[in-house]
């Protein structure tokens, strides 16, 4: 069963996709950034597939292109063009 509640405010989502911002800091990202999403070997499979998501948006929209690797302690993406 489902409880109904009242006056609860709407949460500001994480990114819009008609914006194009993401929670990820592929946009402001130069050739040769990276930044490293930690977690297990498990976790890192599911992030990896969200991002690849989020980085084809990306690279239909712009010239940038962008690499990730499972390494230690979670995936690491890299801006490569």
């Amino acid at each position: 069963m489902f409880t109904i509640e009242k006056n609860i405010p709407l949460i500001n989502p994480t990114y819009s996709r008609n914006k194009g911002d993401s929670k990820y800091p592929l946009s402001t990202m130069d050739i040769g950034d990276s930044f490293l999403i930690e977690g297990s070997k498990d976790e890192a499979k599911v992030y990896r597939n969200r991002l690849l998501s989020v980085i084809n948006r990306v690279q239909k929209k712009s010239e940038a292109r962008f690499a990730t690797r499972a390494v230690d302690g979670g995936i690491r993406i890299w801006r490569t063009a």
